[in-house]
């Protein structure tokens, strides 16, 4: 989050393999490529769907961020959201250490 949060606030543009690495491994570490968070008991179509309802509500924000991209003052309010998302990441870490 807080090297997402601060290439958004600087508008930095990463090249697309960059970009899908960062995806991967959020995606591996967190344990939802494949599923291997599966709380005990529940049921592994359930979880199946809500991850799919998951992954298409950030596909949806990505689209409405790209729309929102193109207009100067929703440029100006995406870089805000950006340095608020690096710093609360940077407050999270510190005091998680």
């Amino acid at each position: 989050a807080v090297l997402l949060g601060a290439m958004v606030a600087t508008e930095s543009r990463p090249p697309l393999w960059l970009a899908a690495l960062l995806v991967a491994f959020f995606a591996v570490f967190h344990g939802h490529a494949h599923g291997t968070e599966l709380p005990p008991g529940q049921s592994g179509l359930l979880y199946s769907a809500g991850f799919v309802v998951a992954t298409g509500g950030l596909h949806a924000v990505g689209i409405v961020i790209g729309l929102v991209y193109r207009f100067r003052t929703g440029r100006i309010a995406l870089q805000a959201a950006g340095a608020v998302v690096t710093l609360a990441g940077v407050i999270f870490l510190w005091r998680a250490l």
